[in-house]
């Protein structure tokens, strides 16, 4: 019932998914494969897996919870679980991305796998003051750069832009966006009201802004809550200017900027090179001294790298890849 070979049950990238990653060499023109292999029935459950265990081959299992743990009989097999056999499945996270396997079930439509990390991300964004403006938005490809780098380190990212039922949200404008004001948009359109929704704890949020009020300098974003992020996107093209000047462009720097964000809610906080204010500028000393750490946690590389760095640059570098929290957005400390 099971398929082997170069893409197999327990594969760390994803059952039923082969990247171009998978042999080391990250600069080539890569695609992706996304595939299932099953018969062509009412269930995923073959003659032989039915008899094995006991059931009816003539019966379909593909709704039906025997052993009453929250699961039907053929995701559990898929997966290698014994469908007549209890499992804690609201409990067990094999693949420690934060995701229990009854979570894994409920995302498995949007290609969720329970021993391959994903991410889901809800990405909302915000209506322009003026019909002839822009709306305030996360670009298509700039989902796919952040989905092209975290796929090197066999990790998933899935983003809901309203193609899962829950993003694409344009919220009324709003000139400058404070701390209280996004926790409450959280509330209204991530959580639709309910501080218990089914996706708290299992998608990120995002918000997609004009502005955002700080007490100190203008930023391009924010970590505003342990789930939740925003990127000012006004603020990015007050700057585009500068940042064409270092090579890099608006798709780029939103991605990066987004990916700095994300990056604060996966647990990426504990180096001195990150958020580090003096990395901005050629005049400071920090500016060099962490010149080695290559990261969009580092403002020296905001806006023009769409990466973590993996701590092999040298002195004064941080291996952000090895220090992802996936399981950060489920834990209590943020209150």
């Amino acid at each position: 019932g099971e398929w082997v070979g170069d893409d197999f049950l327990n594969d760390t990238n994803g059952y039923g998914h082969a990247s171009g990653f998978e042999d080391g060499k990250y600069d080539e023109d890569d695609y992706e494969i996304w595939f299932d292999i099953f018969l062509w029935d009412a269930d995923r459950m073959t003659r032989y897996e039915k008899i094995k265990y006991g059931l009816d081959e003539n019966k379909s299992y593909g709704n039906i919870d025997l052993d009453n743990d929250g699961i039907p009989c053929d995701w559990e097999d898929k997966y290698g679980y014994n469908p007549l056999q209890w499992d804690d499945h609201k409990n067990l996270d094999p693949d420690k991305d934060g995701l229990t396997n009854y979570e894994e079930y409920l995302t498995s439509k949007w290609l969720s796998d329970p021993f391959a990390k994903d991410i889901f991300v809800e990405v909302d964004g915000m209506k322009a003051k003026y019909p002839w403006q822009k709306d305030y938005i996360l670009p298509k490809e700039s989902m796919q750069m952040i989905c092209n780098a975290f796929a090197k380190h066999n990790i998933t990212v899935h983003f809901d832009d309203g193609c899962m039922g829950g993003g694409g949200d344009l919220i009324p404008f709003d000139e400058k966006m404070y701390g209280d004001e996004l926790q409450a948009a959280r509330l209204k359109y991530f959580l639709n009201g309910d501080p218990n929704n089914w996706r708290r704890g299992v998608f990120h949020y995002s918000l997609i802004i004009c502005q955002m009020g700080w007490s100190g300098r203008p930023a391009g974003g924010r970590m505003f809550y342990i789930d939740s992020h925003c990127v000012a996107a006004q603020y990015v093209r007050n700057w585009l200017w500068s940042i064409k000047l270092q090579g890099s462009d608006y798709i780029t720097a939103m991605a990066s900027a987004y990916m700095h964000e994300l990056g604060h809610t996966l647990g990426l906080f504990d180096f001195e090179g990150i958020d580090n204010e003096n990395t901005r500028f050629p005049w400071k000393k920090e500016y060099w001294e962490y010149g080695n750490y290559k990261s969009c946690m580092n403002y020296r590389y905001v806006f023009k790298l769409v990466d973590y760095s993996d701590g092999s640059h040298g002195k004064n570098d941080y291996n952000d890849w090895g220090n992802l929290d996936l399981e950060a957005f489920n834990r209590e400390w943020w209150q």
